[in-house]
């Protein structure tokens, strides 16, 4: 299977949107800007489900970040302080049955100079990851930075690759919590499935954070007026606890966002456990984000109980139709990406 432009951008406008989710903490800032700024926490873990309800497809993801290296990582062959990453920002490797990718963001507008480093770098990232990369392109992003791409060929069979090879490589062994979750989100929809790590820092620094991910995009849903998601059955597990190393000393850092948008009015109908609770963070349960018109965002908080939750479900009212065509996955991303600003606003730096 050949890697489309599509499903390049897929996977790249996917990452981002986690990117922006797991670190945006106070007023909207540039993606990049983003990227670079270390979280202000150890270790989070998050289970990410979003439902696009004018294509009719839900996107789910499991996704860990951490500024400790001890706990998700690069693979010890990768040089993470070699002097060519001095202005890279972000260093992400994304594998999919379609086709793989690494790409590298530089603070530079010199995309030559900025390949020059990638291509210094890249034959030991792909000799970790066991990926064969070939230079696809370079050019400037929106906020002129260098933006540096390689493809590799696909992975076939995500989940033997993440167990053979990502597992062992960037997971320490006893993370357990929402990662032990990864196995079964891979065997719900190959054909679909994705994973990586995305490595990131200022420019001209190398303290490095970490974001792992798995999941799959655009998975088929039902169509009709409204819609219940069953969190642990779209990511195959009976139940979810939160990790060890995601516990702050008041609450675990494990989190479960709920993302809808729709070009039709929306609304939030019930959620289990229920009710819904007032306070997000330290308290257990579902928060729903307001107003709920277009677009809806809600998040179960673990708080300070490590019970394992066993039921997880979010039902909504509003139309779910096949397609409509003028609200593409990119408009959906920015919005789960921006409707989580209001839950980090909670935690400033």
């Amino acid at each position: 299977m050949t890697m489309s432009l599509k499903n390049l951008m897929q996977i790249i406008i996917c990452l981002s949107a986690l990117l922006i989710t797991a670190t945006t903490f106070s007023a909207p800032v540039s993606a990049r800007r983003v990227m670079a700024e270390p979280p202000p926490y150890q270790f989070m873990e998050e289970v990410i489900v979003m439902v696009n309800c004018s294509e009719a497809t839900l996107t789910a993801v499991v996704s860990l970040i951490t500024l400790n290296e001890t706990l998700v990582r690069y693979p010890l062959g990768v040089n993470m302080m070699d002097l060519n990453f001095a202005l890279c920002e972000s260093v992400s490797v994304s594998v999919t049955p379609m086709g793989s990718t690494l790409v590298y963001i530089f603070d530079t507008t010199d995309t030559s100079a900025a390949t020059t480093n990638a291509n210094a770098i890249t034959p030991s990232i792909g000799g970790a990851f066991g990926l064969s990369f070939s230079f696809l392109s370079a050019g400037l992003t929106e906020d002129s930075k260098a933006n540096v791409t390689y493809t590799a060929p696909a992975i076939t069979n995500v989940l033997s690759y993440y167990t053979a090879t990502l597992n062992p490589s960037c997971l320490k062994s006893d993370l357990a919590g929402l990662s032990n979750a990864i196995p079964n989100i891979l065997t719900m929809e190959p054909s679909k499935s994705y994973a990586g790590i995305s490595a990131n820092k200022e420019s001209g620094g190398y303290e490095w954070w970490y974001m792992f991910f798995v999941g799959y995009y655009e998975a088929q849903i039902p169509t009709g007026a409204g819609y219940t998601i069953d969190v642990l059955n779209r990511i195959g597990a009976t139940s979810l606890t939160p990790s060890s190393y995601a516990y702050t000393g008041a609450y675990y850092d494990s989190i479960v966002p709920v993302y809808i948008t729709s070009h039709l009015s929306i609304s939030f109908v019930s959620c289990n456990p229920t009710p819904p609770i007032m306070i997000p963070g330290a308290a257990r349960g579902w928060f729903i984000f307001e107003p709920f018109p277009q677009t809806g965002t809600a998040m179960f908080y673990f708080g300070n109980d490590a019970t394992p939750v066993t039921a997880l479900t979010f039902t909504f009212s509003g139309i779910i139709v096949p397609e409509f065509s003028s609200l593409t996955v990119i408009i959906a991303m920015i919005v789960c990406a921006l409707g989580v600003i209001a839950f980090k606003k909670r935690y400033p730096k």
